[in-house]
């Protein structure tokens, strides 16, 4: 770990951010119970592309979007889709009023595909994945989602030194216990660039959780199951367009709202191309005929 990775700094955060209420309200009027307040930070070492560099990248190809909207055949009749957002204060949209970079591309996605979102944020302050894994069945039980977002790997897993095999073994089980539970598609999004991230950069121990994350839905083989490395996709973005992530940061731990609204954008571009919205919206309007 980078030598600015620090339990004061993990202290003035989760401080900063336990009062926090996230409002979820414009995903039509569904707010959740808690709040889940971490740190991520990490650099991942992967990137997006219409076609993975290898078939088990688990990263969305032409081929599972066929899958996807198949998928959508058997369960989309017009009835609300229920998404749970299992992560951290970014994953919350901590500093952002409009619900964080999750819900941005969620409700634009929604929008775009005529499709009613029901969010729950999943959340408790300093929460790791081993301690939401104690949870994490009873809680798909009682939500019962349709589609499950995951974004961990951050600070409170480093600092409560989760070994790197302990974090994949975490994360196929919640992936496992999402799908036996009826979840169709479960998403593993890493977070945003941050200032942390940016400083430890590769190799530190949240990058190798990132790269954890894609080696477990990579060896999944199933179309249900994706892959977004929104960090990696927002590093390239700044780069192609010579920026900073200074200019899209609230301060070390968390963007700001214009990067939440990057963020936003570039998850949304990862929906729209496996869940393209006038061909949903087409799928919805041969259900209603």
């Amino acid at each position: 770990m980078g030598k600015k990775i620090g339990n004061g700094w993990l202290s003035a955060a989760l401080t900063a951010t336990a009062a926090l209420v996230v409002a979820v309200v414009a995903i039509h009027g569904h707010v959740g119970q808690g709040q889940v307040f971490h740190v991520n930070f990490g650099a991942a070492n992967t990137s997006f592309t219409d076609t993975p560099q290898t078939s088990d990248s688990g990263i969305p190809t032409i081929a599972d979007r066929k899958v996807a909207l198949a998928m959508f055949r058997s369960w989309m009749w017009g009835a609300p889709v229920r998404v749970d957002v299992f992560g951290g204060s970014i994953a919350a949209g901590w500093v952002d009023t409009k619900g964080g970079y999750i819900s941005r591309a969620l409700r634009s996605w929604a929008h775009q595909s005529q499709v009613h979102v029901v969010l729950e944020h999943r959340a408790d302050p300093g929460m790791s994945i081993i301690q939401m894994s104690r949870q994490f069945s009873t809680v798909i039980k009682q939500t019962r989602p349709d589609w499950v977002i995951l974004s961990w790997g951050g600070l409170n897993d480093a600092v409560d030194g989760t070994s790197v095999s302990a974090f994949q073994q975490a994360l196929r089980t919640e992936i496992q216990t999402a799908l036996e539970g009826g979840t169709q598609f479960v998403w593993v999004v890493t977070p945003p660039v941050t200032a942390a991230a940016a400083i430890n950069g590769p190799n530190a121990t949240p990058d190798l959780y990132f790269q954890a994350e894609q080696a477990v839905v990579g060896s999944l083989h199933d179309p249900h199951v994706v892959m977004c490395p929104v960090y990696s996709q927002m590093t390239s973005w700044l780069q192609q367009n010579g920026q900073s992530y200074q200019s899209y940061e609230a301060n070390g731990w968390h963007p700001n709202a214009k990067g939440h609204a990057l963020a936003g954008q570039l998850l949304l571009e990862d929906m729209t191309f496996l869940f393209p919205p006038l061909q949903v919206r087409k799928e919805l309007s041969m259900k209603r005929v």
